[in-house]
């Protein structure tokens, strides 16, 4: 039920930000912020950085997975 919960609130989320912060041609200027902010938004909706941690915090949700860093190159 609450990954259900989880699941309907990000997409929520994005499509309220989609539907106010609109990237048009006019918004040319504008639309790096727009998109970073919408980034950020994602990140932060699924558990990652600052804001997503707290959030997790506040819903009770366990912190979200990182992948393990590897060093060097794949072969």
């Amino acid at each position: 039920m609450l990954a259900a919960w989880k699941t309907l609130l990000h997409r929520l989320s994005l499509a309220l930000f989609d539907e106010l912060a609109p990237i048009t041609p006019d918004s040319f200027a504008t639309a790096p912020r727009i998109s970073s902010a919408r980034r950020r938004l994602h990140f932060s909706l699924i558990g990652f950085g600052k804001d997503g941690g707290a959030l997790f915090v506040l819903l009770g949700l366990p912190p979200a997975e990182t992948r393990a860093k590897t060093k060097g190159k794949a072969a």
